[in-house]
Formats: C-alpha cells, structure tokens, sequence
C-alpha cells in the first residue's frame, strides 16, 4: 500500500511461499529523475509546451555492470509508457552510475548534444541516449523500464519484466513543482519504490547528478487573500527565507495551473479580469527540494460593463425603432439612455423604444449603465432619419453685366452630409459642389439655366433637385452699369453713359437703380417698396412685388439708431415678376424696422446701392 492509498502488487526479492513477503525488489536499475513537463518557452508572443528539453535518468544502483543484452539477439531492454526507447544489446551500464534518454538522436546530432550538455551541465562521463519515441504528458502519464524475461515455447513470444515503474501525476500528493515550475522528480533515495509520490521530491534539474542536501526554501509571509474590483492593478507576494544554499525560484500557480511568467516572488495581475479570479498558490524550490505556499483565494468584482453595444441605424420617417444592451456587473443594474448628450425622460430600461420619429431625432444616443461599483458609458450610436433634401432657399435667378462676379446660393433644410452638384443647363460643373456656387467675371456664354442637385443617405446618388435659376448677362457698352438690352428695352441709348443718372417717371429712383431692381422706368408706380404690412394671428405679414430674375433680401433691425441691419428672409428671384409675401413671428406689441434691398446681401452690412 503506498501514501496515496494505492493498493500494489509487485515484484517481490524472492519467493516466500506460506511465510510473509520480504519487501519489494528495487532494481539493480531505477528512475531516478524524470523531467516531464519543462517550463514553457515564450514564442511569438505566447507560451508553449517545451518538449525539447524533456528527459529521464536511469541508474544502476548495484555494485556490478548491467549489460543491456539478452541471450537471445533481437530483445532489448524497453522503456515503455509516456515514451518509448529500446536501448543497444551493446549498451552497459557502469555500477553507481546513471544514463540520460532524450527527445533527440545525440549520434546524429552532437551539435544538438553539445548544446544541450551546455544547458544542463551533466557530467561529461553520463552516457546520453536518445531518441525516445513520443512526449511525456504534463498531467499524468507511467514510465515503465523493461527487460527481456522468459520466451514462450510454443508461441515464441517474449514477456518483459518490469525492472522499474512510476506512474506520475500533476496533482497532490505529487509535488506541484514538476509541473512547469522549473523543478524535476527526483527519486530521494534509489533504494525506495518508485511507484509512490512520498518517494520523490521536487527539486532544480540535475540531471546525472543527485540533489542537494542543504537547507529547504522557507517561507516567512504566505500571499493573502484579496478582494478587488475588475480593472486595477493587483500584486500578489509571498517572503523566503534567505537562509537556503541557494538562490530560490518561484512559479505562481492559479487553480492547480501555472501562471505564464509568474516566475518572481511578487505576481503583478494589471489590470485583473473577472477571469483571473481564483485560488492562487506559488512554488519555491531550491537545489535541495521546493514547498507550495498556502492557496491565497482572490475574488474579483464585476464593475458595470457592457458587453453588446447597441449600434446606429438609418431609419425613415415616422418609423420605429429600438436600440438595446448587454451589461453585467455587481448588484442591481441602473439605466439611463442620452439624447446627444441629455438624459432622455422615463428611458431607464436596458432598451429604447422610439415611435414616429422625426428629422429632429437624428444623433447621438447613449446610455449609462451603473451598479453597486460604478457606472459606465456606451459607446454612441448615431440614428439618422433618412429625411430628403428641402430648399429653403432656391438658387436665384439674376441679370448681371459681362464681367461682374455672381453667387448662386442654396439653403438646405435635411439630413448632413449634403453633397451637391451643380449644373449649366444638362451640363454638370466641374468642381462645383457647394451649396454656394461662385462665378467669376461672366461672360456671355456664362448665359443660361441653373440647377444644383443635393444627395444625401435618403437619395443615394439620384438626389432632390432644385428649381431652375436664369442667369442674364448684358453688354455694356457705355460702362454705366446699365445692361444695353434693357436701355434698348426702355428707349435709352447704350452708348450714352449719363442716362444712368435720370430719373424720367419722377419717382426718386434713377435709371440706375431701376435697373437693378428690375422696375419700369417710365412708370412712377414702378419702384421696390413693401406695399403691406399687416397683423395676423400668425405674426406681422409684409407684402411687396417681386419683380422677375431679381433676388431680395428683407431686412430688420428694432431699434431706430443705426444698428446693424439682420437678414429676416432671403428670397430668389424668378423668371417672372409675381407677388411675394412673409410672415414676421414678432411677438405683438413688440417694435422692428423693415427694408427690403436687391439683390440678395448675404452679410450683415449696409446695402451701399
């Protein structure tokens, strides 16, 4: 029976027959040292299993040479199990002396051999043997060391006979060291069976060599249990005595496992994860033996997270639509959904429902999720309603001299971004792609019909169109400002500059000034005037004609001092002259002074014409 409780039936050193057993035969070769799982080799940014720098020791602990050969050529003596090697009929091994078996052929590789010689120091008189066939399990696997026994008479076949067996575990009893934490098994006396873990003890690799009879790592300050929150940074310690013979080494293990690079007496977790909770020990060993320190618990509390964002939509008008999250954290979760930015009233569930929606919907939601540690934002998700481009303004239509420079403007009520497209005719205009199209020194040729196209996500590439806009453009010829087809239109010469100057209707307005506004000359009721201002219930409504391909700005300021005029209404104009009416939301019993200016003034300055 060994420590473990395992019942075991083996070789006795003779027959006893009706007489007690008189112990167990050991030998004359044992295992001594078996190095199963080496510590991890870091690689292209991970960890992996070290395969390379496994091995076993076997030693002939009798006083006489074993000759590996059997009388009968073609049987070897074995080792079978984890691996597997059939060792040379020729090979003999030396009394009080060990051989190595490794993962690779050192005949046929001595620079391999010279290497690993280097790396584990044995002595140089160990013969190394190699190669075993297959790897040695990092959890639990048997090596199993054979010689050829009695051969059958009538079915030829060989039995083996088990000189030596163990059956090794990652688990207690076992030692925790053996396991990726630097140590090897070490047999702590030849003579003791080899199939029981009280017999072996972990300690650093020394292969061909026994191990040192020094003093045991101590330890003065087990790690201590935590509790922390998700996210900070956690430092798990333990305190050695420096009273071994050597320096100690350390493997932090979490949950039975070793701990990737938890190689030092402090294990730095930062930031620690809900996944990195758990029961945490740490192996110290020296050249003599090693000791697993008392299992530290380390609890880690969930903080409000979440963990499926909702994500943005493009929706149209007057749909519905829902937006939802994931979250997990400690304690009841709390909820409260944003609006770019403001809190949206009654919208504390872990979805939104919104109804009917609107241009005005469109932007940012978010929302804020909090629990007993914390609280925390999701990332926006950006809801567009998918609302077609609206002209507020059209582009105007204009009468403009050969060389002067023009603007056709467009405002746009609808969903950003707005892309435009202008054309000339059918004719689009390279590099005009602004709401505000700038032509400079006009020609004649520059004469024609406008149109600009708007896009947005609600059109896709067709787009809204706007209504047309006509550009006049006139000679000249006397340089007074005044185009010659409309001086011919009215009678005037267009080689006579100082008819700019008349007034022939009397109505205060030169010919001038006529012109730009598009008003009759040779009629005095034909001059740009508000002609009605009225109250109704919907504000103050100003009335006047607008005359064709003439663009108008109304005006206002509420003081009678010279402040600054302010664009109440920017109207384009049309190719025909037709009634023009705007409603002023002025607040009743409130004071504004009203003009109205042609052409258009885009800025906040006085009319100077």
């Amino acid at each position: 029976m060994t420590t473990d409780g395992q019942e075991q039936f083996v070789t006795q050193q003779g027959p006893t027959l009706g007489e007690s057993n008189v112990g167990r035969r050991i030998g004359p070769v044992v295992c001594r040292e078996i190095m199963y799982h080496p510590p991890d080799v870091y690689k292209s940014g991970s960890f992996w299993d070290n395969e390379e720098d496994e091995y076993i020791e076997i030693k002939n602990i009798s006083n006489a040479a074993i000759a590996f050969a059997d009388t009968t050529p073609g049987r070897p003596w074995q080792v079978r199990g984890a691996v597997d090697f059939d060792f040379a009929e020729t090979f003999v091994l030396e009394p009080n002396h060990s051989a190595l078996l490794v993962r690779f052929d050192p005949v046929k590789e001595p620079a391999r051999l010279t290497a690993w010689r280097l790396k584990w120091e044995p002595s140089a008189f160990i013969p190394v043997l190699g190669p075993f066939r297959g790897k040695m399990d990092n959890s639990a696997a048997e090596v199993n060391l054979l010689k050829p026994g009695p051969v059958d008479r009538e079915s030829g076949i060989v039995s083996y006979v088990m000189i030596d067996h163990v059956a090794y575990r990652d688990a207690a009893p076992w030692p925790a060291a053996a396991d990726g934490a630097q140590a090897s098994l070490e047999r702590k006396e030849p003579y003791l069976f080899g199939n029981d873990p009280a017999n072996w003890t972990p300690a650093l690799r020394s292969p061909g060599r026994s191990p040192g009879s020094g003093n045991l790592p101590s330890i003065t300050r087990q790690p201590e249990s935590q509790t922390v929150v998700g996210g900070v940074r956690v430092i798990l310690s333990v305190a050695v005595s420096l009273r071994s013979d050597s320096s100690p080494l350390y493997q932090w293990r979490r949950e039975g496992a070793n701990v990737p690079a938890g190689t030092n007496a402090q294990l730095v977790l930062d930031p620690v994860n809900v996944r990195d909770a758990g029961r945490y020990s740490v192996v110290v060993l020296n050249r003599n033996s090693s000791l697993e320190s008392i299992p530290a618990t380390l609890k880690v509390l969930r903080p409000a997270t979440i963990v499926r964002h909702h994500e943005g939509q493009n929706v149209k008008p007057r749909s519905g639509v829902a937006f939802a999250v994931g979250a997990i954290g400690t304690g009841n979760l709390t909820y409260q959904w944003n609006f770019n930015g403001s809190p949206i009233p009654e919208a504390t569930t872990s979805s939104l429902s919104l109804v009917n929606v609107q241009a005005a919907y469109t932007g940012n939601y978010t929302v804020r999720v909090t629990d007993t540690i914390r609280s925390t934002l999701s990332n926006p998700a950006l809801m567009n309603v998918l609302v077609r481009p609206t002209f507020a303004t059209q582009p105007p239509s204009m009468v403009a001299i050969v060389g002067d420079s023009l603007e056709l403007r467009v405002e746009v009520d609808s969903l950003a971004p707005l892309s435009y497209r202008w054309r000339n005719g059918t004719a689009v205009i390279p590099g005009a792609t602004n709401a505000v199209l700038r032509l400079k020194n006009v020609q004649l040729s520059d004469a024609g019909t406008y149109q600009v196209v708007v896009t947005n996500l609600a059109t896709g590439s067709v787009g809204t169109n706007s209504a047309t806009s006509t550009v006049i453009v006139m000679t000249d010829l006397d340089q007074d400002c005044v185009g010659d087809e409309w001086e011919l239109q009215f009678g005037y010469s267009p080689n006579n500059p100082n008819d700019a100057r008349l007034d022939d209707d009397g109505d205060g307005q030169t010919t001038l000034q006529e012109f730009i506004a598009g008003t009759d000359p040779r009629d005095r009721q034909s001059y740009i005037y508000i002609d009605a201002i009225r109250v109704s219930a919907l504000g103050i409504k100003l009335s006047f004609m607008a005359q064709a391909n003439r663009g108008y700005t109304l005006q206002y300021r509420d003081t009678l001092d010279k402040a600054t005029w302010q664009a109440l209404r920017q109207l384009s104009g049309r190719d025909v002259a037709k009634p023009q009416t705007v409603i002023d939301s002025l607040p009743l019993g409130e004071i504004r002074l009203f003009r109205l200016v042609t052409p258009q003034q885009y800025n906040s300055t006085e009319n100077n014409c």
